[in-house]
C-alpha cells in the first residue's frame, strides 16, 4: 500500500497522531506492503482505536500480525 493511502486510512479512523508517531517504522518495517487496502481497514474496526496510541510500535504490530494471522487462517 503506498504511504498516501495509508496515511489516508488512518487519518479516517482519527489515528493522525499514531501514524506519524510511527510513519518510520511503518516504513522501515514494511509492515504494510502487500497488505489489501480492506484488511487495514478491517483491523482498525475490530479493535478500539482509542487504545492505540498508548501502545508501542511493537505492540501495535504484534496486534496487527496476530489479526493478520487469524484472517489469513480463516480464509484458508
Amino acid at each position: 500500500m503506498h504511504t498516501e493511502q495509508l496515511q489516508d486510512v488512518f487519518d479516517y479512523y482519527g489515528l493522525q497522531p499514531l501514524y506519524h508517531k510511527f510513519e518510520y517504522s511503518f516504513k522501515a518495517m514494511g509492515l504494510f506492503q502487500s497488505i489489501p487496502h480492506h484488511m487495514i481497514e478491517d483491523f482498525l474496526d475490530t479493535y478500539s482505536c482509542e487504545t492505540f496510541d498508548t501502545f508501542s510500535f511493537e505492540e501495535f504490530c504484534f496486534l496487527f500480525l496476530d489479526f493478520k494471522h487469524y484472517v489469513q487462517d480463516d480464509s484458508s
